[in-house]
């Protein structure tokens, strides 16, 4: 395994890069003494431990982040005149240099191969709190290519398919004849493992104002150490011979500037995200659009030769999209999540299925009568559930249709209603009173409001040009797609006006956005007007009580004969004491307690309705969660 991640990077400096270093070095010792010293203060390394995450990995140093997070100042004092030090002498000490490196086997992979193992660098959690220095003094002078969307402020995997479907939508609406897109996307095989040491130190010698810091950089990257740890068995020290170091603070912001310089491309859209990289070219004539794509791959192959980086052929794929049923057949890229007509067929299918699964994860954690309570399992909901239905929603949700739409929904609302232990059959708008939680088709629409306001709000903002760039749409023939963002343009001037930065405008927005969703759809069906907030008391139940109490206010528990006798396909029987065969909650509350209980005590006083009706008010009590 350690062999296998020494090999990686080995070989990737040419003799000519190596040369050039090694005069860069030399330059930069003989500059060392006229330089200024290092001014590393207390506040920033003060300010550089608050920024890193409370982790327990401890590093080769035998330290964990959380260590640092608690030491007195005068400790920081010595670790600043330590990084300054460090910094004026060009030393680093071998513990920074140092990498315990595990390996974790992917799921469903192989065990007996290599490529099925993952492997996670633990670095030394001080050598990363003078990273996070060195990058706030030198983040404006190593530049990012502007395509790249990722490991840079206001930019996300969201910003970057948004711009992708955006073009694509593009050249679908344009007049006749429209144009064609074919979309290749590329992997970098180990790029963050393969970059040239000697080539990156080159670039950044003439970045970087100061030499000190490049001079440390240079020392800090060159010849690192592994020991590679798998169950209970440890590698030797192995040297690294390429590849910025794994979990770095630097390495995102270095193999940024490391692809700089990516060539433009006449005719040629490209796309970044960290080692992706998404090819787009259009044309009304799908041979001139082909023709156009290899002269673009021919462009970019040189660039990758000359900067020693390889493409994964196996995790690259081409994808056309075009509106002519004749042209392309859909079955040829049944494999993408962006089919070639763009209708979101094969990404609804493919979300649909990654929901279902993972509902199964909350029915795990528990039942109607058994498991955890309301509020852990919203949760869990909401850390796991919300972000696979919403994931990069303003780029698609615009473009799927009303059955699609519904198709999502279906599963979203299943999560909700484990969360609640709610049955099947109970109506969605029902869940989403029961939950005080927005329809999902509500939540991905609130996503791309916020998305369109930083976009106006932010200067420099990835997607804040694409109305601008949007071609003449056609007036005839199939209706034109909805581009991402598109049918918020009638609110771009109301946006403008706010005043505020971006999140104070995203603040507003979401309040008047919830506010308006519940003046039009907050009457409760049973209730029949607005229902009151549920009362915080009604966490000191049990799950089965808190269960029947949520059935109750939905209309869908065992207790109401109206429903008893529906799930048992039998008629209502009359109540033995008005004689009634209503059976519905109203007529349960009148006649089951021994005095009449009001509706609204569902809601404002759980535990009291509960105890009216017989139920569990401690896991204690007859059919408490102890019973179960």
């Amino acid at each position: 395994m350690a062999s296998s991640l020494v090999a990686v990077g080995k070989g990737r400096d040419c003799r000519e890069e190596r040369i050039a270093w090694r005069r860069t070095k030399r330059r930069l010792k003989k500059l060392r003494p006229q330089l200024p010293a290092s001014s590393i203060s207390h506040a920033e390394v003060k300010l550089a431990i608050l920024k890193g995450k409370p982790s327990k990995a401890l590093g080769p140093d035998g330290i964990c982040h959380l260590h640092l997070k608690h030491v007195p100042d005068n400790c920081i004092n010595l670790m600043a005149e330590l990084f300054n030090a460090s910094i004026d002498e060009n030393k680093v000490p071998d513990s920074w240099k140092k990498a315990n490196v595990f390996m974790l086997p992917k799921p469903g992979k192989d065990p007996s191969e290599i490529k099925s193992f993952r492997p996670v660098s633990l670095l030394s959690p001080v050598a990363k709190v003078l990273e996070r220095i060195i990058l706030e003094r030198i983040r404006r002078e190593i530049e990012s290519p502007k395509d790249q969307h990722a490991f840079k402020k206001n930019h996300s995997t969201t910003t970057a398919i948004t711009e992708a479907t955006s073009c694509i939508v593009g050249g679908l609406n344009m007049e006749k004849p429209a144009c064609r897109t074919i979309m290749t996307c590329l992997d970098m095989k180990a790029a963050f493992d393969t970059i040239s040491i000697a080539k990156l130190l080159c670039g950044l010698e003439g970045a970087i104002a100061d030499k000190k810091v490049c001079g440390w950089l240079g020392n800090y990257l060159h010849k690192r150490r592994i020991n590679v740890q798998y169950d209970d068995v440890k590698s030797n020290w192995l040297t690294l011979r390429g590849g910025v170091p794994q979990g770095a603070v630097l390495s995102p912001n270095l193999f940024n500037f490391f692809i700089r310089d990516v060539p433009a491309i006449p005719d040629t859209k490209i796309i970044t995200y960290a080692d992706d990289m998404t090819l787009l070219v259009q044309d009304p004539l799908l041979s001139k659009a082909a023709e156009k794509s290899q002269d673009a791959l021919d462009s970019l192959q040189k660039w990758f030769k000359d900067k020693h980086l390889d493409i994964s052929a196996g995790k690259s794929t081409v994808t056309i999209f075009t509106a002519d049923t004749k042209e392309f057949k859909q079955d040829q890229a049944a494999w993408s999540r962006l089919d070639t007509m763009l209708r979101m067929t094969g990404h609804v299918e493919q979300v649909s299925a990654r929901l279902a699964k993972a509902n199964n994860i909350l029915r795990a954690l528990a039942g109607a009568k058994w498991g955890s309570s309301k509020e852990t399992m919203l949760r869990t909901f909401k850390a796991i559930i919300k972000p696979l239905a919403t994931y990069a929603g303003p780029a698609w949700h615009q473009l799927m249709s009303e059955t699609q739409k519904t198709k999502l929904e279906r599963q979203y609302v299943g999560g909700l209603k484990a969360c609640c232990g709610l049955t099947k059959d109970t109506p969605k708008q029902l869940v989403y009173h029961e939950t005080r939680m927005l329809p999902l088709s509500e939540e991905l629409t609130l996503g791309s409001e916020q998305l369109a306001i930083a976009a106006i709000k932010t200067p420099g903002h990835p997607t804040s040009d694409l109305s601008r760039r949007r071609p003449k749409e056609r007036t005839s023939g199939n209706r034109p797609r909805t581009p991402p963002l598109g049918c918020l343009e009638d609110r771009e001037d109301e946006w403008r006006r706010m005043r505020g930065d971006t999140r104070a405008v995203q603040k507003r927005n979401h309040t008047s956005f919830v506010k308006s969703y519940l003046s039009n759809h907050g009457i409760h069906p049973i209730l029949g007007r607005q229902p009151p907030a549920l009362s915080e008391e009604e966490s000191t139940l049990p799950r089965n009580t808190r269960v029947e109490l949520a059935r109750l206010r939905a209309e869908r528990s065992l207790l109401l004969e109206k429903y008893k006798a529906k799930v048992e396909n039998r008629p209502v029987v009359c109540c033995i004491k008005c004689n009634d065969d209503v059976g519905d909650l109203k007529h349960f509350l009148k006649c089951y307690p021994v005095k009449p209980l009001p509706m609204s005590k569902l809601w404002k006083d759980p535990v009291a309705a509960a105890t009216a009706l017989g139920l569990a008010v401690t896991p204690f009590d007859p059919g408490g969660d102890a019973d179960s």
